[in-house]
């Protein structure tokens, strides 16, 4: 088998560039006129604001904007509800978005308070920590059960309460369960929060072409689609008017999906307004309060078996730390409380929520979205009950699984995309039984334990089963070209944070080049000006040449005409390939590809594009390229034949004679004037 195809292990198509500093990642954009961005961030995580005085900061040469949640108009909005929830039947919600900038209270540490937008990072630093606002302090709201007691300082004061959401979900009976028990295991379980902390910080770069209306957008983004649909909206604009490019970037882990960050939707308002690009990346201490973080949850949980280990029913009441707003909904916690189940055959389930609204950051999907919380509360309560029961753990587990023929099984709760939880099969002891084998459980409890803890070493060995629900919609859509010259081109949306997409795609497309994200992958030097990037939404381009009409050919990006030669359309020459077009460029400031000879800017065009290959794709077969010299069979003409029409030819001045009679090019599409000699 080759391996072009999918299946073989070969190297990876991005890596050269990443390995050679070659990657476009948001910081690597550079554009002219480019301004910066920096935020006045809330020292205090709960506070009302009183006052904001800018001072003479707009007087500072250099100083483009300052502007507050009052200077936005119309524009200021919450953010939109991403994900709503599913239609559970007890369940109470109570939705509270970010807003680009805090009016009149901060919620949460680092809330964005004033944006200042300045010709250098520096000056706008510098510019930030001058302006003076005053703050009337109001006391954090941290833990999770004093968050909810009566007298509780509200985070959002429209509520009643910190509750942002109560949901019950229940099978059987778990109190007819308990009393049919022979052992019943209590515990509390606290799970604190963490944070990404990738190694490349958020970043947005967005750039409005006034003379085509559109506007560019780089994003340190996980779903660039999205994010440019709902821009579109906000600012008014149609979704073809804006292009947002994800390129490479520096660890995801799920903080990076989340839509719509106030930077996000500031930094291309920005823009427009000034009609200049504006550049804002993160730094790492804005990135522990700015950046969403994952969940703290507390769990209050029991389980009942019989004397025989096998499981009887679940209790489990939580609660789940949101933050100071929930855009992603009830995602989360309803992980945490559908994936408890596991693969195990629980008859009698209870799980009851709060999720509850503090003074911290946001809280939203990252690494597993809750789903390690409720495998971490039944796996730990199967190691106790088989401590108190005296049985394996690994048999423990094996007693509960659900049997093959048991499936389709139906845990009659909802899931987080809106339907029952359904297991369609599985087959869970043989798996185990493996995984025990090659671990080789019994000789370290056998030998390796007794002899290490005679030693004074305190070791031990975990065991964890769990069933992770995947492929959950909506899903993203991809489309397959093969092009004229045979190559094939694969588009999709989906971005990339170092999972290998470029390869794996290319691998399923049999060996074509690949584009994520309806967006092209080029290998280019950075810093002379080149961008060509990955980009998302966008157009076909006309080359208009004698009326014709070349479709199928993505517009280049900004800059990528930049060193003298454009890079052509790659035109198939081959016999009964249909009609030809050929890109003319009225650039000024530049050498004109259309101001040479058909052959030599197809020349030109062919060459530019084999170089931007070379370090994207492995060597691959090449067509055999047309040569003036040579007739459409590829054989040499002779010295009589028509090519010389093609040949560069002496400038004519006023009352030079016209030249001898040339024959024209069937294959050219330029209409040559041709005057007889006398013979």
């Amino acid at each position: 088998m080759s391996t072009r195809t999918f299946g073989q292990r070969i190297p990876r198509n991005e890596d050269p560039r990443l390995l050679t500093g070659q990657a476009l990642f948001v910081d690597d954009v550079h554009l002219p006129r480019m301004a910066h961005a920096a935020f006045v961030r809330s020292p205090y995580a709960h506070a009302r604001i009183t006052a904001i005085d800018k001072g003479d900061a707009m007087d500072k040469e250099g100083v483009l904007a300052v502007l507050t949640a009052e200077d936005l108009g119309d524009y200021w909005q919450p953010g939109p509800l991403l994900v709503p929830p599913p239609p559970i039947e007890r369940c109470t919600f109570h939705p509270r978005m970010q807003v680009p900038l805090a009016k009149d209270k901060v919620r949460q540490l680092g809330e964005p308070v004033v944006l200042v937008v300045a010709t250098s990072r520096y000056l706008a630093e510098d510019v930030a920590e001058e302006i003076w606002v005053d703050y009337e302090p109001l006391p954090a709201v941290v833990e999770l059960e004093a968050a909810l007691a009566p007298d509780a300082p509200l985070v959002h004061e429209d509520l009643e309460s910190n509750a942002a959401a109560h949901v019950i979900q229940e099978k059987g009976d778990w109190e007819v369960a308990r009393e049919a028990a022979d052992l019943v295991v209590e515990r509390r379980f606290t799970y604190d929060r963490g944070t990404a902390a990738a190694m490349e910080n958020r970043g947005v770069v967005a750039d409005w072409d006034r003379r085509s209306q559109r506007l560019t957008i780089w994003d340190t983004t996980q779903a660039p689609i999205p994010i440019r649909n709902g821009l579109a909206g906000m600012l008014g604009l149609s979704e073809n008017q804006v292009r947002v490019i994800a390129p490479f970037i520096g660890g995801g882990f799920g903080p990076k999906i989340m839509m719509f960050y106030p930077e996000e939707v500031l930094i291309p308002w920005v823009a427009m307004k000034l009609g200049q690009p504006v550049k804002w990346i993160e730094d790492r201490q804005e990135n522990f309060t700015a950046t969403t973080q994952e969940r703290g949850q507390l769990h209050d949980s029991a389980m009942a078996l019989n004397r025989d280990g096998r499981i009887l029913g679940v209790k489990d009441v939580f609660l789940h730390d949101a933050g100071a707003y929930n855009p992603y909904g009830l995602t989360v916690p309803i992980n945490s409380q559908c994936t408890l189940l596991g693969c195990y055959d629980v008859p009698n389930y209870y799980s009851e929520f709060t999720a509850v609204y503090t003074t911290k950051p946001i809280v939203t999907p990252y690494r597993g979205a809750g789903r390690q919380h409720g495998v971490f509360v039944m796996e730990r309560l199967l190691d106790l009950a088989a401590r108190e029961l005296s049985i394996d753990r690994a048999e423990i587990r094996r007693r509960n699984f659900l049997q093959p023929d048991s499936f389709p099984h139906n845990h009659q709760i909802i899931y987080q995309d809106f339907e029952p939880l359904i297991y369609d099969s599985g087959n869970y002891e043989p798996a185990l039984d493996r995984a025990l084998e090659m671990i080789g459980y019994e000789r370290f409890l056998n030998e390796e334990q007794p002899r290490l803890r005679a030693k004074g070493k305190a070791v031990g060995l975990g065991i964890v089963s769990y069933v992770e629900g995947t492929g959950i919609g909506p899903y993203e859509g991809a489309r397959v070209q093969v092009q004229a010259s045979g190559k094939v081109s694969v588009v999709t949306g989906v971005g990339t944070q170092g999972q290998g997409h470029m390869t794996s795609y290319a691998q399923i497309g049999g060996g074509g080049r690949c584009r994520s994200g309806d967006r092209r992958y080029r290998s280019v030097p950075l810093g002379s000006g080149h961008l060509r990037q990955p980009r998302s939404g966008g157009r076909r381009q006309r080359h208009q040449r004698g009326g014709q009409r070349c479709a199928g050919e993505d517009p280049a990006p900004r800059g990528e005409r930049a060193g003298g030669v454009a890079r052509g359309p790659r035109v198939d020459r081959r016999r009964g390939s249909g009609a030809r077009c050929a890109q003319q460029s009225d650039r000024p400031g530049r050498a004109s590809p259309a101001r040479q000879p058909d052959a030599r800017r197809r020349q030109a065009g062919d060459r530019a594009g084999a170089r931007s290959d070379q370090l994207l794709r492995p060597r691959a077969r090449r067509h055999r390229q047309w040569n003036p010299r040579h007739d459409r069979r590829g054989r040499p003409r002779d010295d009589a034949g028509g090519n010389t029409a093609l040949r560069r030819r002496p400038r004519l001045r006023r009352g030079d004679q016209p030249p001898v009679a040339r024959r024209p090019n069937p294959r050219s599409t330029k209409s040559w004037s041709t005057t007889k000699a006398a013979s």
